[in-house]
């Protein structure tokens, strides 16, 4: 009777072991998505500045030097730009 007691609270401990075991892969796993959500997040916030960065630089083009072609070119690019811009309001 005695060993099927201890036989019983063995069983009972390692499901005790068990469930926290799974409890702590769990939390690990938690901890680990959002820090890969963090990265993402902050992977996106860099490319839309990056983003604005290379829109303000074709905006801001001084275009009076520039062959008719290249004038032609980057205006149009202005204009993608601009109209972006105004589908986005």
């Amino acid at each position: 009777m005695e060993f099927m007691k201890k036989k019983v609270e063995s069983l009972e401990d390692a499901h005790v072991q068990g469930k926290e075991f799974i409890r702590s892969k769990k939390e690990k796993f938690q901890l680990q998505k959002l820090d890969l959500e963090e990265k993402i997040n902050m992977e996106k916030r860099k490319r839309h500045l990056q983003e604005l960065d290379c829109k303000e630089r074709i905006m801001m083009l001084d275009t009076t030097r520039m062959s008719k072609f290249q004038q032609h070119y980057w205006m149009a690019c202005q204009k993608e730009i601009v109209e972006i811009q105004e589908s986005r309001k």
